[in-house]
C-alpha cells in the first residue's frame, strides 16, 4: 500500500470542486461543483464492517418516522440524523416497493430523462444545471416556480434535490447557510425515493447529498453513513450499470478504504469487531476503469485515478501511460489546478518506466 498510505493526505487534500464530490472536471460530470462531492466522498471515514451493518439493517424493524436533527453538533455521543426520516425508509430499503414504475434514463454522467410529457422542460433544466452557477441559479428557478405544476413527478423531484443541492455548493463550507439548503436537498431527495425507489438518479443524488452533510458529523455518524451511502451508490447502479458517475463514486469508495491509516484501521478494528472493510488496488482499479470504459477520455481524475491504482501494483509503466493520457485533457473552469500538479508529481516520479 505504499503509494497510497504515504500520499493519504495528498488524497484527502484533493477537496472538492457534487456531487459528489465538493472542483470537478469537463464533460464527464457537469452536474454540479462535481470534485466538491468527490472530496466529501474522499473523507468520508469509511470504518465499518459491511457484514455487521448488513445484519444489523436486518434486525431493524420498519423505523418510526423521526423528527429531523439538527446538524449543529458535531459530537460523537449524539447521533445526528442525517438521512433524515419520511416515507422512505433508508435504513431497510427495499427495492420494488415504489408503486411508480421505472421510467428513467440516464446517459452516462448526465442526468438526462427520457419518456413522455415534460421532456422539453426537464431538458432545459438539465442544460441550465450543466451550465455556469449563473446558469444554475436559473433552473433552481424554473425548478422552484415549477413544483405545483409537477408535484408528485419523480422526474421533476430528484432533479430539485440534485439543483438544491447545487445552490447549497456556492456557500462556504461548513456554513449555516448550506448546511439548511443541504438538509431541505436531504428531505427532497428522500421525498424522491419514496415516489419511485427504482429510481436510479433518486438513489445517486441521495449519496451525494448525504455524504455531503457529513461534514456537519462527528467521526462516528460519519462511520455509520458510510454503508449507507455505499448502499445507495450500488442500487443506483443495479438500476443503471451504464451510469459512469455511480462507477466512479463506488471506486472512490473502495479507494478511500484500501487508503486508510494506521491509525484510522486500530480504531475500525476497535469499534467494529476486529472486523473492518477489506478491498485491494484490484477491485479499486476495475470500478474507476468502468467509468472510464463508459466515458473514455473524458475526464483527468479518473485517469489519475487509474493510474495511481497501477503504481499501488507496481505496474509503473501503465502508470505513466495513463498519466500521459489525463495530461492531454483540458481542465474545465469547475477543475482546480490540484489535478494537474498530482499528475505532473507522478509523472516526474515515474517517467523513466515509461
Amino acid at each position: 500500500m505504499m503509494l497510497f498510505k504515504a500520499s493519504s493526505a495528498t488524497f484527502l487534500a484533493l477537496g472538492v470542486g457534487f456531487i459528489l464530490g465538493a472542483g470537478g472536471s469537463i464533460l464527464f460530470m457537469k452536474y454540479t461543483n462535481d470534485r466538491h462531492v468527490f472530496g466529501v466522498l474522499e473523507n468520508l471515514l469509511i470504518k465499518i464492517d459491511e457484514l455487521k451493518y448488513q445484519v444489523d439493517s436486518l434486525k431493524e424493524v420498519n423505523a418510526v418516522k423521526r423528527n429531523y436533527s439538527p446538524l449543529g453538533s458535531s459530537g460523537d455521543e449524539e447521533f445526528v440524523d442525517a438521512q433524515g426520516g419520511g416515507p422512505y425508509d433508508v435504513k431497510n430499503p427495499k427495492v420494488g416497493e415504489s408503486p411508480t414504475a421505472h421510467r428513467e434514463h440516464i446517459d452516462g454522467f448526465y442526468d438526462v430523462v427520457g419518456g413522455k410529457g415534460g421532456d422539453s422542460f426537464f431538458l432545459k433544466v438539465d442544460t441550465l444545471m450543466e451550465g455556469t452557477i449563473t446558469e444554475r441559479k436559473k433552473a433552481y428557478k424554473l425548478l422552484q416556480d415549477s413544483k405545483e405544476k409537477y408535484e408528485g413527478n419523480i422526474d421533476f423531484h430528484w432533479r430539485l434535490s440534485k439543483s438544491t443541492f447545487q445552490m447549497a455548493e456556492t456557500h462556504k463550507p461548513q456554513s449555516e447557510e448550506k448546511k439548511d439548503l443541504l438538509l431541505v436537498a436531504r428531505d427532497l431527495a428522500n421525498a424522491s425515493l419514496a415516489l419511485n425507489v427504482n429510481s436510479s438518479s433518486a438513489h445517486k443524488w441521495y449519496a451525494v447529498i448525504v455524504g455531503s452533510l457529513t461534514e456537519y458529523l462527528g467521526i462516528r455518524q460519519q462511520i455509520e453513513l458510510a454503508y449507507s451511502i455505499k448502499y445507495h451508490i450500488e442500487q443506483g447502479l443495479k438500476l443503471n450499470p451504464k451510469d459512469a458517475f455511480l462507477h466512479y463514486m463506488l471506486g472512490r469508495w473502495h479507494y478511500r478504504v484500501y487508503m486508510m491509516t494506521w491509525m484510522e484501521r486500530k480504531i475500525a478494528h476497535l469499534i467494529f469487531d476486529n472486523n473492518p472493510p477489506q478491498t485491494s488496488p484490484q477491485e479499486t482499479l476495475a470500478h474507476f476503469m468502468t467509468a472510464e470504459k463508459l466515458r473514455p477520455m473524458i475526464w483527468k481524475e479518473n485517469l489519475l485515478h487509474i493510474a495511481r491504482c497501477y503504481a499501488e501494483m507496481e505496474k509503473y509503466s501503465e502508470a505513466v501511460k495513463w498519466l500521459l493520457k489525463a495530461k492531454k485533457i483540458r481542465r474545465s473552469e469547475i477543475d482546480d489546478e490540484k489535478t494537474d500538479k498530482d499528475i505532473e508529481d507522478l509523472l516526474s516520479k515515474y517517467i523513466s518506466y515509461g
